[in-house]
This record gives structure tokens, C-alpha cells and sequence, in this order.
């Protein structure tokens, strides 16, 4: 079986090495903390001169800030710790799956479900939705299908509720 490929193979240059210090510890240990205050402060030094690559790395364009003011630092700073919490998988940081209704598709069935009742042609969003569902997966329209086509449009119906009393929450707020 052939071995996984390290997290470190998708990094080149500078952020595939790993950091030396260069740092020698004396074999006096009472001399270790001043050497371990020293190895710590280089090993920071160069990890913050590899920052910029690392934002490179993963797209973030960073060349139109003045790294040495505050406010571009506090921008750059947060854009890599955003593309690292996504590239990490931290739940939090990603976008929800919409599931099989995406947000343009229950937006425009909520227009025609809007639509419809408006000119008197329906008094409920679940027929707008059946023919949203047979218009999108023509297979819906065979008989055969007839149940799946209506518990799809269901499911479907339930977004658009739910995007309608988002939307008239936030026109109350």
C-alpha cells in the first residue's frame, strides 16, 4: 500500500523547512534559560519573516498593505487566521451545505410562489413548488414518480417558508 503524502508535500520553498535556529545550548545548564530565551526569540523572528509567504500560500493578497502600521498589520493578521481556521475545517468557519434546495432555486420559487398567489392562481406555495421540482428533474413528472415529486416539493416548500419569515424578520428589524 503506498504511503499517504505528508501535510509538509504541499508546501515549497521556505515553508517546507522546518526552522534552525542555530542556537547551540551550552552544556552548563544554568546557562540554558538565557540560551532558551534566545532560541525562542529566533524562532519567532523567523516565523514571522515566513508569514508572508504562508499568506501567498494560500491566496491571500497582502502587497497593497503597509505591514508596519497597525491597522494593516490587524487586516493581514486576520485574513490568515480566517484561511487557516477554513483550511483547518473548523466547523465554525465553514459555509453551510444549503442540501439539495440551493439559495438561488428557493429564492426564485419563493418570487413565483409570490407571484402565483398575487394573480389569483394559487392560495398555497405547495404547487408553485411541485412545478419548480418536475420543471428542474423532468423524471418528477412521470407517474411512477408522483410521490417523490411531492414529498421533494415539500422539502422545497419548507425552504421557501423559511427564507419568507427570514425575510420578513429582517424587514422588522
Amino acid at each position: 500500500m503506498p504511503r499517504a503524502k505528508s501535510k509538509a508535500a504541499r508546501f515549497k520553498g521556505p515553508l517546507a523547512q522546518p526552522i534552525d535556529t542555530g542556537i547551540v545550548f551550552p552544556l552548563n545548564k544554568d546557562k540554558w534559560p538565557e540560551f532558551r530565551e534566545q532560541d525562542q526569540t529566533e524562532l519567532r523572528k523567523q516565523r514571522m519573516a515566513k508569514l508572508t509567504l504562508l499568506a501567498r500560500h494560500f491566496g491571500i493578497e497582502w502587497d497593497h498593505l503597509d505591514l508596519t502600521k497597525f491597522l494593516d498589520q490587524a487586516s493581514f493578521f486576520s485574513h490568515l487566521a480566517i484561511r487557516l481556521a477554513i483550511e483547518l475545517g473548523v466547523p465554525g468557519f465553514q459555509r453551510k451545505n444549503p442540501g439539495k434546495w440551493s439559495p438561488e432555486i428557493v429564492m426564485w420559487t419563493l418570487v413565483a410562489c409570490e407571484r402565483d398567489k398575487a394573480e389569483g392562481k394559487v392560495t398555497s406555495d405547495l404547487p408553485v413548488c411541485l412545478e419548480v421540482v418536475k420543471g428542474l428533474y423532468p423524471e418528477m413528472g412521470k407517474r411512477t414518480n408522483e410521490r417523490q415529486a411531492k414529498k421533494s416539493a415539500m422539502q422545497l416548500r419548507n425552504r421557501v417558508s423559511e427564507l419568507r419569515a427570514r425575510l420578513k424578520h429582517n424587514r422588522a428589524s
